[in-house]
This record gives structure tokens, sequence and C-alpha cells, in this order.
């Protein structure tokens, strides 16, 4: 069975987590302004930015294990909860692009079916998705060892759910 596993890549995470110190003390400098609105969203940044904090060391640490596994059974979503996603459930796949950072939407035939397995937290996430307008189940690729394109050409070599439909890359 072939698969392409995609890891935490660790170089990558230390830019990470120095781009979220000088984040948050970009933030933290807004909320010393005297205008209002740089004080709330200075705020906002620091909290938000400050979740870096947890996420990246605990991927650091977990750098070892797959976090998405392409393979012929289907995409295993380890780091978004979903566990693994046959083909035979994906009724398409599309790309996203948000600021520049491209994205793998997983449209599914049963949203539901997937729903019931992550957490109420995760869930929360997911309605966020679906206001933003993306699948319940996109990938991000950020600090990962492979980029989105090795996925792209992973599922286009190995499924019908590209073909006769606008090729993912260019």
């Amino acid at each position: 069975m072939k698969t392409l596993e995609f890891k935490a890549a660790r170089g990558k995470l230390v830019k990470l987590f120095l781009m979220t110190i000088v984040m948050v003390a970009a933030s933290f400098y807004c909320t010393t302004l005297d205008k209002i609105g740089a004080k709330v969203f200075g705020w906002i940044g620091v909290v938000f930015f400050s979740l870096a904090f947890y996420t990246i060391p605990k991927a650091w640490l977990n750098s070892n294990s797959p976090v998405i596994i392409f393979s012929d059974d289907g995409i295993d979503d380890r780091q978004g909860g979903f566990g693994l996603i046959e083909w035979s459930d994906i009724q398409n796949i599309q790309t996203h692009v948000v600021k520049g950072t491209k994205m793998l939407g997983i449209v599914l035939y049963d949203e539901e079916k997937f729903l019931q397995r992550v957490s109420s937290r995760r869930r929360l996430a997911v309605a966020g998705n679906r206001a933003l307008g993306f699948p319940i189940v996109t990938l991000g690729f950020v600090g990962l060892d492979h980029s989105i394109d090795d996925a792209i050409r992973f599922v286009e070599s190995r499924t019908n759910l590209c073909k006769g439909k606008q090729p993912l890359l260019p």
C-alpha cells in the first residue's frame, strides 16, 4: 500500500514560534495605544496568538507522529480528529486560499457521520469553517514536512475525485 505521511517539520515550527513571539509583542504594544480600537484588537491578538504557545510545542513533541496520512484507503486526519476518511465517503476535494495560504477542503457525502467522531470544541471550529464557506474537513499544511501540492498529486494519481474536473494544481 502506497502512503504519504505528513509530519510536523521542526524547522518550520521554530519559525512559526518566533513569528508568534513577534505577533504577541506587536499585539501587546497595541494595547498601550490611546485608541480604544487598537486596545481591543491588541487584546484579541494577544489572546489569539498566545494560543500558539500551547499548540506549537505540542506539535514539536509529537513531530515524529504523522498528523495526516494519505493512503489507498483514504485520508487519515489526525490533526482535526476526524480519523480515517475513506475515499468512498468523499464527494469532492477542493483547494481554498486564505491570505496566500492554500488549504485542502474535503466535501463529504455524510458530514454528520464524521461530526460524531470529534469533540465539541472541534465542532465549534467546524461551525467557523461552515460560516466561511469551507467544508467541515479543511486540511492546512503550514508547519508540515510536505506541501499541499504533494497531497494533491497523491489524490489526483489515486482517485477519480479530480477526473473530469478542473485540476487542483495549475
